[in-house]
């Protein structure tokens, strides 16, 4: 065990009834059957992701896919901004910066084919769009008491907080 949890736990990983016996209790999560004190869910930040919607260079992309018709294009812009994605921003304790390491996230981005295409329109962005839809990694601390604006930049700081572990 340790103080984060990074691991996925399988079915197959517990014991079944036969083996224990009638009664049966196991922990609420994986992070409670693990011993993890503190557990980080990694998402996007909805309202975020949103305004992305607004964005002129978005706009710009989108009308020169292949000659597009412009209601077509409204159109799925209103189905995007219905949609919903990620997690609302009070509902996040954690955005980490990581401008410095942005170009890492987009070829680690271009790298993972079967979740991202070559032709994605997030692949698109100019440098300075991406770092502005990417260069924020945020959280959601789980059982954190505070939650939203402005949010704490750093996950390691809980176990320098006494009160925390």
């Amino acid at each position: 065990t340790g103080p984060f949890l990074s691991v996925q736990l399988h079915h197959d990983s517990l014991p079944t009834p036969a083996e224990i016996g009638d009664t049966i209790t196991l922990p609420d999560s994986a992070a409670e059957l693990a011993g993890t004190q503190h557990v980080f869910e990694s998402t996007m930040n909805r309202e975020q992701m949103k305004s992305f919607a607004d964005e002129p260079e978005w706009a710009t992309m989108a009308e020169a896919d292949n000659g597009r018709d412009p209601e077509e294009i409204e159109a799925e812009r209103q189905d995007f901004l219905e949609q919903e994605l990620g997690t609302p921003a009070a509902q996040i304790t954690h955005a980490v910066d990581i401008t410095p390491v942005i170009a890492e996230k987009k070829a680690a981005m271009i790298a993972h084919a079967s979740q991202i295409t070559e032709d994605s329109v997030f692949l698109m962005l100019s440098d300075d769009a991406f770092a502005r839809a990417f260069g924020q990694e945020w959280f959601v601390q789980h059982g954190a008491a505070r939650t939203g604006a402005p949010y704490l930049p750093d996950l390691f700081a809980v176990l320098d907080d006494p009160a925390a572990n």
